[in-house]
């Protein structure tokens, strides 16, 4: 079930879109993470990249997939 809320902040974030456009739908979570860790000052997009690029998908974020 789908809550209304009551207090905070909501935002709109294009993830599907913004994947798309670098890469292919596949990587919308990543969309979201960056969006998350962005509104949230989680971290930096710099350490997100970092933390990608550790785990050896960088290359395959970066090729399109259609």
């Amino acid at each position: 079930m789908v809550r209304k809320a009551t207090s905070g902040r909501q935002f709109s974030i294009p993830a599907l879109k913004t994947a798309v456009k670098i890469a292919s739908p596949i990587v919308a979570n990543l969309a979201m993470l960056g969006a998350t860790a962005a509104i949230a000052g989680l971290c930096s997009v710099d350490d997100l990249r970092d933390v990608v690029k550790e785990t050896g998908q960088s290359s395959d974020i970066r090729r399109k997939r259609h």
